[in-house]
């Protein structure tokens, strides 16, 4: 049983409803804790200048999907990191992957991540830790169908199967700023490739495009936001 809250949520995998994912297969798990996946002078890249465009709500606006909360789909700083990473990813999952998308955001006070699985575009999620002033536990089921609390430092990262297994953040944030960047990709033979290469929404930030054009902000290279649990 999986519970964040008073929500429970329980594993599929647990009862037998369901056969193992291709993450699964390879990590043993539902998630795989990556230390240093990302240098500190990597980390004071990507917060920092995020931090500042979060003070303009123009710039960096409300994420609409967690409270008091903001972030940016296909960030391009991000999304450079996304490919450059993908060297590695495969190496770990031992089988071809591709890009899907990249979200960069700042989680404010009281911010509430619920017990939620992912969508699609989402089938290998790595989250990446960038800083914040209070620890925040990261809760995930596993196979067994036990959670696991997990606490990361800047630049660690967790590998996981959010599609298959709920998870979320444990409790109401209670510091001020929590900064998070997620990297997600697909499997290039598996079951979502027509999600690779996702392009940002059409609610674009920093100036005005049609369709699905990407804009770029000069300041912080923030691109347009797109509906992103975490």
């Amino acid at each position: 049983m999986f519970w964040c809250g008073d929500v429970a949520c329980q594993s599929l995998v647990r009862f037998g409803l369901m056969e193992l994912s291709k993450i699964q297969e390879r990590i043993g798990d539902s998630y795989l804790v990556l230390p240093g996946f990302i240098s500190l002078e990597e980390v004071e890249k990507l917060r920092s200048p995020f931090l500042t465009c979060c003070k303009d709500l123009e710039v960096v606006p409300d994420d609409g999907i967690v409270f008091n909360s903001r972030g940016v789909h296909q960030h391009i700083p991000s999304s450079i990191l996304m490919c450059t990473k993908l060297k590695q990813v495969i190496a770990l999952l031992g089988e071809p992957c591709v890009p899907s998308y990249s979200y960069i955001r700042s989680y404010g006070h009281l911010a509430e991540l619920r017990p939620h699985a992912d969508r699609a575009s989402c089938e290998i999620s790595i989250t990446v830790h960038l800083g914040g002033d209070q620890e925040w536990s990261f809760l995930i089921d596993t196979v067994d169908g036990t959670a696991h609390r997990v606490n990361l430092n800047p630049g660690d990262a967790i590998l996981f199967d959010g599609i298959n297994f709920p998870h979320c953040r444990e409790n109401p944030y209670g510091g001020v700023s929590y900064e998070q960047l997620f990297l997600h990709y697909v499997f290039a033979e598996g079951d979502y490739t027509s999600h690779m290469f996702e392009p940002p929404g059409k609610k674009i930030v920093g100036e005005k495009k049609d369709g699905y054009g990407l804009a770029v902000d000069i300041t912080c290279g923030c691109g347009g936001e797109e509906n992103h649990r975490g």
